[in-house]
């Protein structure tokens, strides 16, 4: 999924007043989080991306885990406007797809 794909898909099913400079702060937040607590990259060698240049980009995580970006975004649009009720239920459905991700990457992409 491309970043821009992301945001259209996060614009339509949840409609908000956020910019894609926001949005691109979550994504990079998401995005650093899967490199360096599920791949395992060092933290001064995580890939980041910028609104204006990068929205061609693909992001890492690809179908069918890569509804763990639509979600996290949706949580953190939840926590600055909706309250908490809102932000617990979308963390939520969001930790279940980080969860599902982590756990096949592992079993996927083991060590030897």
């Amino acid at each position: 999924m491309k970043i821009q794909e992301l945001i259209d898909y996060v614009d339509e099913i949840r409609p908000n007043s956020f910019g894609n400079a926001t949005k691109m702060v979550w994504i990079n937040e998401i995005e650093g989080a899967v490199q360096t607590e599920i791949m395992g990259i060092y933290p001064a060698d995580i890939a980041s991306y910028d609104a204006e240049d990068d929205l061609d980009t693909d992001l890492l995580v690809a179908a069918p885990h890569a509804k763990l970006y639509a979600w996290y975004l949706i949580a953190m649009m939840d926590l600055v406007s909706m309250g908490d009720e809102a932000y617990e239920n979308s963390y939520r459905i969001f930790n279940t797809f980080w969860t599902e991700y982590a756990r096949w990457y592992l079993r996927t992409h083991r060590m030897l």
